[in-house]
């Protein structure tokens, strides 16, 4: 299968939304990891929120956790191939 690498917690503050910082962060920590280790796969997780947002850079859905961090609050488990 190869190595797998993870993100987790980045987060940009919401008054910082929708002016580009939330994805320069995440094209800088995805082109981290692809130049510097030897990964197949990005795997992560998220609320249904934000995984909206992880779609646009190519991570797709391949589960759903309904209330997987509480209640209303359901866990997407993202993969990025």
């Amino acid at each position: 299968i190869g190595n797998i690498a993870g993100l987790s917690w980045g987060l940009v503050h919401n008054q910082n939304h929708n002016k580009g910082y939330g994805s320069k962060l995440l094209k800088y920590r995805l082109n981290h990891i692809k130049n510097n280790y030897p990964v197949t796969e990005i795997h992560l997780d998220t609320s249904q929120y934000t995984y909206r947002f992880f779609e646009k850079f190519g991570f797709r859905v391949k589960h759903i956790l309904k209330n997987g961090y509480g209640k209303n609050l359901d866990k997407y488990d993202m993969i990025l191939k």
